[in-house]
């Protein structure tokens, strides 16, 4: 097969780097793959190199393009678009890019649920989860660190004024009600409060699919919550441990100014994602902190595992619940932070159980959460679009 993938302008450029080990794993595979970077090719350039060359599938993360869907349906091939946020974040280009040869993955099954709910249910979709990036060190990696945490920390202060900011009205309050929900129980789905919320005030899914106005209405509070969630509850768990003494590295960008007052708070500003990684992999344990899942993933948590080392998650659902608690993995509950206090101590004074959760989450990242494994199962998916094109399936074109 002879694939495209477009790169474009990602944070910390991680998403550039997903394409390159996609590229990797796809010329493993005996495919011939071409990266466009969109930021320094012409539009009219790259038609002209789709017109001159046999294309069998073009990939877009994000759905990031400047050609007109109209190109792709002329010329018959198939584009793929890779989400790497929910699709409430995306509605623009997933309208602009509907058509007869457009599939779109996601990488937590709840995520497929509401885009045939509320933003389209003719569009061909599939579940597909992050992958993970090991970077291979010529000799051993001293562990320097005993908690890392490489995630932007913004201000949720500045979320909770925008709801409160919003118009007086149903979505207010709606929005209000979501987010209160979201503070005292972060151990459900998002989405399940939302649909919940939308249901009380007598608002169905349909209505936000056949009415625009409601989806922009509503996706945007929806966006807005999970950004304010988000942001409170990361800015939570740091002030917990330096509350409790533990010295927290930080990668990211950084917009609260009551962390740096900790002397114990060590930022050091964003990275790009290769150096991120050789940090991460010097480090003991990595704070990862998630909205709840369905059953999802995240590219953070299978990179750290790959190099090694321990995720100490927010109770979740990752991979069909393929991770085990102590096992491969280390929950604690967002609900109670105290469990992270807890685990923290237990894990940087045993070290024996330490690495021993480290080799089995290594293990089992390495034989099903690679790029690799992520490139396979986008040839997966794309070889029943193009059967699905050619008969009258539904439109789920992968494992749900």
């Amino acid at each position: 097969m002879n694939i495209v993938i477009y790169k474009g302008q990602f944070q910390y450029d991680v998403v550039n780097y997903f394409v390159k080990e996609l590229e990797l794993a796809f010329n493993e595979m005996g495919h011939a793959v071409i990266t466009i970077d969109l930021l320094t090719t012409n539009p009219n350039d790259i038609i002209s190199f789709f017109l001159k060359n046999r294309v069998d599938l073009i990939l877009s993360f994000n759905g990031i393009n400047f050609v007109d869907k109209s190109i792709y349906e002329k010329l018959n091939i198939p584009l793929g678009i890779i989400l790497v946020d929910h699709p409430f974040y995306h509605i623009s280009r997933i309208k602009a890019y509907k058509g007869k040869t457009t599939f779109i993955c996601m990488y937590d099954l709840e995520y497929l649920d509401c885009f045939e709910e509320c933003i389209d249910n003719d569009i061909p979709i599939s579940w597909l989860l992050h992958g993970g990036t090991e970077v291979q060190s010529e000799s051993y990696v001293e562990k320097e660190y005993d908690i890392i945490i490489p995630a932007s920390i913004g201000n949720y202060n500045y979320f909770e004024q925008k709801l409160l900011e919003l118009q007086e009205g149903i979505v207010k309050e709606i929005a209000l009600n979501l987010y209160e929900r979201g503070k005292t129980d972060y151990n459900h789905t998002l989405y399940t409060y939302f649909k919940e919320e939308l249901n009380s005030m007598g608002i169905s899914m349909q209505d936000l699919m056949n009415n625009e106005d409601y989806l922009t209405a509503f996706s945007y509070i929806y966006i807005l919550v999970d950004k304010a969630l988000r942001t409170r509850n990361r800015y939570r768990t740091v002030k917990k441990l330096l509350d409790e003494e533990f010295t927290i590295y930080h990668y990211g960008n950084l917009q609260n100014d009551e962390l740096t007052k900790y002397s114990n708070f060590i930022s050091n500003g964003p990275l790009d994602y290769i150096n991120l990684i050789k940090e991460i992999k010097k480090s003991k344990l990595l704070l990862n902190d998630e909205p709840y899942f369905q059953n999802g993933s995240h590219e953070r948590l299978f990179t750290s595992m790959l190099n090694k080392t321990l995720v100490l998650s927010n109770i979740n659902n990752y991979c069909n619940n393929q991770y085990k608690d102590g096992e491969s993995i280390v929950f604690y509950d967002m609900n109670n932070l105290d469990t992270l206090v807890d685990k923290i101590h237990y894990y940087l004074e045993n070290e024996d159980d330490r690495k021993c959760i480290e080799e089995k989450a290594y293990k089992i990242t390495k034989r099903f959460n690679t790029w690799r494994n992520r490139a396979e199962e986008i040839i997966n998916i794309y070889s029943n679009f193009i059967e699905l094109k050619n008969s009258s399936l539904p439109t789920g074109i992968g494992e749900k």
